[in-house]
């Protein structure tokens, strides 16, 4: 159906792709080879609809947002992925704007503008904002390395805010109230809920679904139904899906290596999310 001048759908011919090559971009060439002439680098989230389709691994695009916005050229498809909706891909912008805001890893939390960072920037004050954007107060003396305060679940809901549109989403300083909102809003079958939480083995990862962790104690999807109507709260962690390749994807989170950073998650020959270490769970993008 139509959004914001994007076309979704598989009966629709029209098909919209985000770059999520996230290390390099996707190189934009005036013809559907290597060796053709380079028009320019689109950035890792950028969007492009498809002019024409394709059989061949090149796609026929016109880019649609970013400083090629409006140009017309041929992408190699294994920089690309399709995108099931607007508002996956909103999301994904949303994490990548933060992970540039972090020098992409390399800001840590407590770096300031004082001459403690490295790179010049007050990293600190980001993750300030955060809190500050929760309206539910800040680490005692704004310690933004505070071990009771961790700012993961502020980080994901400061993706969620700069996407927009994610209604029903239940902002926190924890993770655990979206997740089991996830699981009330698919266990309902409510078509309105933003995200559906599921098994590991029952959805295959998409482009802005969440990838969800536990922390501490052991979690399952059948743990968090039995409280899901509960004010119980649980430590965990979830980033989002960003770019899919055989046998693995990249995701990105906040407070990943005291930053908003990307992490790897190993697939299985199914293309589901390996049920090792302490991931359990998927929340499936649902607008």
């Amino acid at each position: 159906m139509p959004c914001g001048g994007f076309i979704w759908g598989e009966t629709q011919t029209m098909v919209e792709y985000i770059v999520t090559r996230m290390d390099v971009g996707a190189n934009l060439r005036a013809a559907p080879s290597d060796k053709a002439a380079l028009i320019g680098n689109l950035r890792f989230s950028t969007l492009a609809r498809e002019v024409a389709p394709s059989a061949t691994k090149w796609k026929h695009v016109t880019v649609v947002d970013g400083p090629f916005a409006g140009r017309t050229g041929h992408v190699s498809d294994r920089n690309l992925s399709l995108l099931h909706s607007e508002a996956a891909g909103r999301l994904v912008q949303a994490a990548a704007f933060y992970w540039e805001e972090f020098d992409r890893g390399r800001g840590k939390e407590d770096d300031d503008a004082n001459g403690k960072s490295p790179l010049g920037k007050s990293y600190k004050q980001k993750v300030l904002k955060m809190w500050d954007d929760l309206r539910g107060g800040r680490p005692p003396k704004d310690d933004t390395s505070h071990p009771a305060w961790p700012w993961s679940a502020a980080g994901m809901s400061a993706f969620v805010r700069r996407a927009g549109g994610y209604a029903g989403f239940e902002f926190s300083n924890g993770h655990h109230a979206y997740i089991k909102h996830s699981v009330r809003q698919r266990e309902g079958k409510n078509p309105a809920g933003p995200f559906w939480g599921y098994e590991l083995r029952e959805h295959k990862p998409r482009i802005g679904d969440l990838v969800v962790r536990w922390r501490g104690s052991v979690r399952t999807y059948a743990a968090v139904k039995a409280i899901m109507n509960s004010k119980a709260t649980f430590e965990s962690h979830t980033d989002v899906v960003c770019e899919i390749n055989a046998g693995s994807l990249w995701a990105l989170g906040a407070n990943n290596a005291n930053s908003v950073s990307r992490v790897s998650y190993q697939l299985d020959d199914d293309g589901f999310v390996k049920l090792t270490g302490d991931r359990f769970m998927i929340m499936k993008n649902m607008l």
